[in-house]
């Protein structure tokens, strides 16, 4: 069995306030009911695949040939045309 955690618990009780009225049960402190259990087993298997889609991604990301840092193609500047300009005075 999957433990029981508080988000369980209170995942439950808002799923029983929203079936009060057609279901005829209701949340009890430290309840490890069916409907606990239940959630518990989902968020559980949701935790596993999310670990497992993130590894794969980090896998993948790892594994992937790593592109060559582009080459900077230097161009000498040419000296200026112009001629330098003297301070008057």
């Amino acid at each position: 069995m999957h433990a029981v955690e508080d988000m369980d618990r209170e995942a439950a009780e808002e799923l029983r306030i929203l079936l009060a009225d057609i279901s005829g049960f209701w949340y009890r402190p430290g309840d490890t009911g069916p409907i606990c259990a239940a959630l518990a087993r989902h968020r559980h298997l949701a935790e596993q695949r999310l670990l497992q889609q993130m590894n794969n991604a980090a896998r993948v990301a790892r594994d992937q040939p790593r592109a060559a840092e582009p080459r900077r193609l230097v161009v000498p500047t040419a000296p200026s045309a112009q001629r330098p300009v003297h301070a008057v005075g």
